[in-house]
């Protein structure tokens, strides 16, 4: 996304991957080999609102992320999640809202 122009934000709470991406940028291999800047923020950078995002976090803390999140969206935001299996029938009831 960034290499197209996009505007992102990697959001980490780990300060060392956060220097790490934003000294070195992302490599990927495999079938594709490219390695590009991005830019990383710390949770507490965050400044949205945000339009578009991938949520890449354990299951466990998703109610922790996603508090620290509500603030950055609006109300045509789009969270997409992306890990194994689905969140406990409380939690999207708490989360996704229908329509």
């Amino acid at each position: 996304m960034t290499k197209g122009g996009r505007p992102v934000e990697l959001v980490d709470t780990n300060q060392a991957h956060v220097r790490a991406l934003n000294a070195g940028g992302v490599s990927i291999s495999g079938h594709l080999k490219l390695c590009h800047p991005v830019r990383a923020i710390l949770p507490e950078q965050m400044r949205g609102p945000y339009d578009l995002v991938f949520l890449l976090n354990k299951q466990t803390a998703n109610p922790r992320v996603l508090s620290h999140l509500a603030p950055h969206l609006h109300d045509d935001s789009t969270v997409c999640t992306l890990r194994t299996g689905s969140p406990n029938r409380r939690w999207r009831s708490s989360w996704i809202r229908a329509g």
